[in-house]
């Protein structure tokens, strides 16, 4: 579809993903934060959250003070 996952190192872009390693980015930038599907066996309706990964959230702290 054309948007490529942050350090994807199979589709993603080559030289970004070079450049953000050294900035200590030491895996794939892909997360949901909320995630909504039913149970499969009662059908209600289900909502998960989790908050961005801590080794994330430091990278893009340090990226934002750079």
């Amino acid at each position: 579809m054309g948007f490529v996952i942050v350090g994807d190192d199979k589709y993603g872009d080559f030289a970004l993903n070079k450049t953000l390693k050294k900035h200590g980015l030491k895996r794939m930038f892909l997360h949901s934060a909320i995630t909504k599907l039913k149970h499969p066996i009662t059908q209600a309706r289900l909502e998960l959250n989790a908050p961005l990964p801590a080794e994330l959230a430091t990278f893009l702290q340090k990226l934002e003070k750079e």
